[in-house]
């Protein structure tokens, strides 16, 4: 039987008011979630593991440890050609892995694209395809998906936690307390905004809330910039501390953060503005946001519990 049986209208949901349909607990931590096609969920866990659920009834279909040792899957992402990114967030593993999905929900490790030296913080796929990689030797490396090759490396003086494509061969990146805004075509920085207060932790600091609007996060700071005009707009003073976004909708996003708490909020003429009471989803520790787009949301944390929400 499907739990699904509407289709959401996040600018009326009040997550406050959401109730917990089910709570799923796992050995291992929940890291990630990524739907794929046929309505199968990816759950990606410390411990190598990835576990793909029915998306409706979250019914495990399949788990499989995919390396021996034990690393954490940070971050999963399904490639524009239908393959799976993964990020390893391990001191000791400096791949990018690509995973191919069967149809019997097994699980092959079709490529190792080798070339960092050192931790990977995350891996992101542009629009036109290729990959971009952070790690913790400051540096930016740009890799062409045809041929599985370093094409450029930006090294920058400080830690960079978080990028994100904002407009087509545009990227935002973070780097000590700076954002940096970078026009890949032309290789060159459009901009740096100094001053931004930095947790100095890698997570899901950046949220394109709108084709114009950036959001991003730190200890108690939103920050909002233009993109069309790569500034700084305003910045707003919240409650919570070691955030991290998950957008619904246009304009309508979800902040989680390490005390286990969820909340909802809404961009508004420059603003932002709570629209949900916080609700104390786990005891501690949220990893991971993730919404299905049909009223069901979901979060995990780091003491392995998987909540479903509705």
């Amino acid at each position: 039987m499907s739990l699904i049986n509407n289709i959401c209208d996040y600018n009326n949901l009040k997550v406050g008011n959401i109730e917990k349909i089910t709570e799923i607990e796992e050995e291992d931590s929940v890291l990630d979630f990524e739907l794929i096609e046929d309505e199968r969920l990816l759950v990606g866990f410390s411990g190598s593991i990835i576990k793909i659920y029915n998306s409706k009834t979250f019914s495990l279909l399949s788990s499989q440890k995919i390396f021996n040792k034990h690393y954490n899957i940070y971050h999963i992402h399904q490639l524009k050609n239908g393959n799976i990114l993964i990020t390893i967030y391990d001191r000791f593993y400096l791949n990018i892995p690509i995973l191919k999905i069967n149809f019997d929900n097994t699980i092959n490790i079709i490529k190792e694209i080798q070339g960092n030296i050192y931790m990977i913080y995350n891996v992101i796929e542009l629009k036109n395809q290729n990959l971009v990689s952070i790690s913790i030797d400051k540096t930016i490396r740009f890799w062409d998906m045809k041929n599985y090759q370093q094409i450029n490396l930006i090294e920058e003086d400080d830690y960079i936690y978080d990028i994100l494509e904002i407009k087509n061969n545009i990227i935002a990146y973070d780097c000590g307390n700076s954002i940096n805004f970078f026009d890949i075509n032309k290789n060159d920085k459009i901009n740096k905004i100094k001053n931004i207060e930095n947790n100095n932790y890698p997570t899901v600091k950046f949220c394109l809330i709108n084709e114009n609007i950036l959001l991003y996060g730190s200890d108690k700071l939103i920050y909002i910039f233009n993109i069309d005009k790569y500034e700084l707009i305003n910045t707003i003073i919240i409650e919570e501390t070691e955030i991290f976004f998950h957008k619904l909708s246009e304009n309508i996003f979800l902040i989680g953060n390490f005390e286990g708490n969820i909340i909802q909020y809404k961009y508004k003429n420059k603003n932002i503005e709570k629209i949900s009471v916080k609700i104390k989803a786990h005891q501690k520790n949220i990893s991971c946001l993730y919404n299905l787009n049909n009223g069901i949301i979901l979060s995990g944390d780091w003491d392995g519990f998987l909540n479903i929400w509705k």
